[in-house]
């Protein structure tokens, strides 16, 4: 018997799958790619194919030019194109902060529950995870203060907070906007980051959720985590990180985006149009 896959989770007919976080393929916007794949491949586009190079460091420039427009409104939060870098999705994007910005031995500060194969990635990096409890309002923050306090005074501080601020998988709970600020507050005192992971951000249903942790970037302390992978297709593997330029180029700077270049320029020129077109927020409303 065969042992090739063609996908990651199969799950049968007229299931819905709560233990895995693949979209139905109902929902899958392929009249709206095929439309984008279209523009990009115009042959009377000015770009002489550039897209087929290896891509800059930091992503893109049309991609992510186009994606701090989409985020600006989307957020109702300034993004300024400089200071996103595209990535291949969520998961990517936190292996490469513990890669930049820990060393194996280190300790990091989940919330308890988080989302489950995030500890993997953490395992991969040797990292040791303590819990913080969350609430119906999110990771509590005052229990956290006493973790990092206590990490401190141990000589293991915690390299960064690993948070869902919004729809918080598991649990669903939405972190409020005062513990959002002492959150940065916290991170600002003990001299750690916020990785927070924004991949549920958009698909706000009744307008309560306070902005993004992008709001915070100026701090220098947060790295804001977005996927298209819940928003458009998680085949694309193509995300972004918004954050202080001093952070981001931690990033920019490592051993594999020496070699490889940027992140899928290719993908990145297919879902430009998308968000040029307002395809985007269509879709986004339809979901």
């Amino acid at each position: 018997m065969s042992t090739i896959k063609f996908r990651q989770v199969v799950v049968a007919d007229g299931v819905i799958d709560l233990g895995v976080g693949q979209p139905d393929p109902s929902v899958f916007p392929l009249d709206i790619m095929r439309r984008a794949s279209s523009a990009a491949f115009d042959v009377g586009r000015q770009v002489d194919a550039e897209f087929f190079q290896y891509g800059a460091e930091y992503g893109d420039g049309h991609h992510r030019i186009a994606l701090a427009a989409f985020l600006s409104h989307a957020y109702e939060v300034p993004v300024d194109p400089e200071l996103l870098f595209s990535t291949n999705g969520n998961s990517q994007a936190i292996d490469m902060i513990c890669g930049a910005f820990t060393q194996p031995g280190d300790t990091v500060i989940v919330e308890e529950p988080t989302y489950f194969l995030a500890r993997g990635i953490f395992a991969d990096r040797h990292l040791n995870v303590v819990g913080v409890s969350v609430d119906e309002y999110g990771l509590v923050v005052d229990e956290l203060e006493a973790t990092l306090k206590r990490l401190a005074d141990a000589g293991t501080p915690a390299r960064f907070v690993y948070t869902i601020p919004a729809f918080h998988n598991p649990t669903g709970v939405t972190l409020t906007e005062g513990r959002r600020r002492r959150l940065v507050e916290l991170a600002e005192a003990f001299n750690c980051l916020v990785v927070a992971d924004e991949v549920y951000h958009l698909l706000n249903t009744d307008g309560a959720v306070p902005k993004p942790m992008s709001a915070y970037v100026e701090s220098g302390r947060v790295l804001s985590l977005g996927t298209f992978s819940k928003i458009l297709s998680p085949g694309l593997r193509l995300g972004w990180v918004h954050a202080a330029a001093p952070l981001l180029s931690r990033l920019a700077n490592s051993g594999v985006v020496a070699s490889a270049g940027g992140t899928n320029p290719l993908v990145s020129a297919m879902v430009t149009p998308v968000l040029l077109s307002g395809d985007l927020g269509t879709h986004i409303e339809s979901l």
